[in-house]
């Protein structure tokens, strides 16, 4: 449930870029599409569910508080929303079993762009890791942006380390998302006040989406988050093989290794040991990252190689 932004009633930071949209969607005339790309985690989602829930929401009971950026949670929209059914809010993204955004969700979206507004409100469709539009989808999307629709607004949210075709690109109006140490500190203590911030751990991540990801894995798992090292976690994880095959594993071994090897070269006396072993490894991680190597053998070699120094 952390994940999911609409659950997330409390918009923290990104008051400029907020303000600003939110004068352009109350213009004289909405953006056909928007563009927001940034550092995957930093929340994205949460800034757009607010935003939308802002103006779907205006002349309804519970309405957005724009000054405190707070959502109602017993607002019409935002139920509707939450149960993915809003007459004026489509969102794709990419499904668990795929590499990329297929036509058949685009063709979909078509039947929902076909449909009568909803109370004369702008209509919002949503796609996230729009960078995982392949070449039909992005060419059939491109039709509608080519001819918008003054009730109809795209909204693509992609991270900052993928590209989105420049075709869309050129169509929409383009932010990039950033987000400061101060509020993502505010972002955390907010969601899960009880969690140790000052644990090193959590300082290897930058944004509060990376934080919550690792707090549920170690949730599901019966790991104390609040006193875990690396050198816990990996001992922990190539003790357990059911974690070695977990989808946050998977995900995000090899960031959890360059983590591992960054803080030793920070801090060691003895560089050129940790250097060394780090670019032995990134080898490994390339080889092991093209070829889709077994994960179990990476981490025993990996294990085997730190404890004896």
């Amino acid at each position: 449930m952390l994940n999911k932004p609409l659950y997330q009633n409390k918009l923290i930071g990104f008051e400029n870029e907020f303000n600003e949209l939110l004068n352009i969607y109350e213009g004289e005339r909405a953006p056909s599409g928007v563009i927001l790309y940034g550092k995957n985690g930093i929340g994205k989602k949460t800034f757009i569910f607010h935003l939308i829930n802002s103006i779907l929401s205006k002349n309804e009971n519970g309405e957005y508080n724009r000054k405190e950026k707070i959502i109602d949670i017993n607002n019409p929209s935002y139920k509707l929303a939450l149960n993915d059914v809003h007459p004026n809010l489509f969102i794709i993204d990419i499904k668990e079993d795929k590499k990329s955004i297929d036509i058949l969700q685009i063709r979909e979206m078509f039947r929902f762009a076909r449909k009568s507004t909803f109370n004369n409100k702008l209509k919002f469709i949503v796609i996230n890791n729009a960078d995982k539009l392949n070449l039909f989808s992005s060419n059939a999307l491109l039709k509608i942006l080519e001819e918008p629709n003054e009730k109809i607004s795209f909204i693509f949210i992609h991270d900052s380390k993928k590209n989105i075709i420049e075709t869309i690109r050129s169509r929409c109006v383009v932010y990039k998302m950033n987000i400061n140490d101060f509020d993502k500190i505010k972002i955390i203590k907010n969601i899960l006040p009880k969690l140790n911030i000052q644990n090193n751990l959590f300082n290897y991540y930058s944004t509060p989406g990376e934080i919550f990801e690792f707090y549920n894995f170690c949730n599901e798992n019966n790991i104390d988050y609040n006193d875990t090292s690396l050198e816990f976690l990996f001992k922990t994880i190539s003790d357990n093989i059911s974690l070695i095959k977990s989808k946050y594993i998977s995900k995000n071994f090899t960031s959890l290794i360059e983590i591992y090897f960054y803080n030793k070269i920070n801090s060691s006396k003895n560089d050129l040991k940790y250097v060394k072993l780090y670019e032995y490894f990134l080898k490994k991680i390339n080889s092991f990252n093209k070829y889709n190597l077994d994960l179990e053998s990476l981490l025993i070699e990996f294990n085997g190689k730190i404890r004896n120094g």
